[in-house]
């Protein structure tokens, strides 16, 4: 049997043992899906382990190069995402850091534990209205502030067309910006499964200096759509990386920056390199971004999945 052959009855074999467990439990509230907003990460090919490989370049560099892995464990009855293990060799990390997933009777995402040393620091919480994920809320700082990212739709449709991000302020800060608590919406524009733009309000651009963001997408299966970080969210970083949100792979992040004294724009881009051997899946990507040290920090990393015909 030759190499192309002997791939595609594999990925058929795996399709009728997929479908034949479908078939055993008629009842399961747990399909295998991605969908971000239904709280259900359940992809056809999972991620087990992902290595980076970090060069950094510039006067004030720190890394010359650098490599560490992320391990990811899954409740494999389930299909469901249980534990990431961040820099699980500790090269990049002072201590172990985790992610731990907790899920509802229903299947959906219901929180994220993040801890440091085998202490909790954050937990993040998933509401949902109308089977819609509406809200993820969080403890933040010292003062226990509950932050909240908000996510808001119209009547009948699976994508929100806005997304809030609400942080009460330290008693230092409400002077800044005149008010107690920061409020900044960004407006959503979705096409073929993916966001394609993020247009900030007066509070989101004073805060970021962005007036927009665009994204584009490549044609194959993005097998993170419905994974949260939660770096990401702490930050309000699903704004910048959208990737958990869509159907696609992120490729092109253009910024929109307005400076609204001398009413000018001017654009940046960040870009992510994909590599495919074995399609649909990707097997690696590349990105380069800048840092405050004026460096510049190129990051390859290799995604290591449980099914063999997925990978290199």
């Amino acid at each position: 049997m030759d190499k192309i052959t002997l791939t595609k009855s594999l990925a058929a074999v795996a399709s009728v043992l997929l479908l034949a467990t479908a078939c055993q439990r008629t009842n399961d509230t747990r399909p295998v899906t991605q969908d971000a907003f239904r709280g259900l990460y359940s992809p056809a090919a999972t991620v087990v382990r992902i290595r980076h490989d970090l060069h950094e370049e510039g006067v004030e560099a720190r890394n010359d190069s650098l490599t560490y892995y992320d391990n990811w464990i899954w409740n494999t009855y389930h299909r469901r995402l249980d534990i990431v293990e961040f820099d699980r060799e500790q090269n990049y990390l002072t201590e172990p850091t985790q992610d731990f997933y907790y899920y509802n009777s229903n299947g959906r995402l219901d929180s994220i534990c993040h801890r440091v040393g085998g202490v909790s620091k954050r937990t993040f919480h998933f509401t949902y209205s109308d089977g819609l994920l509406s809200q993820i809320n969080f403890l933040f700082g010292d003062e226990n502030r509950n932050y909240t990212t908000d996510f808001l739709y119209h009547n009948g449709q699976q994508y929100p067309y806005a997304i809030v991000f609400t942080h009460p302020l330290q008693n230092w800060m409400i002077d800044n910006y005149g008010t107690d608590t920061l409020v900044q919406r960004w407006t959503l524009e979705w096409s073929n499964g993916n966001l394609i733009r993020a247009t900030a309000d007066s509070m989101a651009w004073y805060c970021t200096g962005l007036s927009k963001i665009e994204y584009a997408y490549d044609n194959h299966p993005n097998p993170f759509q419905g994974y949260f970080n939660s770096s990401l969210i702490s930050h309000d970083g699903i704004v910048d990386d959208p990737s958990c949100f869509c159907k696609n792979n992120l490729v092109r992040r253009t910024y929109y920056h307005y400076n609204s004294r001398d009413n000018t724009t001017s654009t940046s881009q960040s870009r992510w390199d994909y590599q495919y051997v074995r399609p649909p899946y990707p097997s690696s990507v590349t990105t380069t971004y800048h840092t405050l040290y004026w460096t510049d920090v190129t990051v390859k990393s290799y995604f290591y999945y449980d099914d063999p015909w997925a990978e290199e």
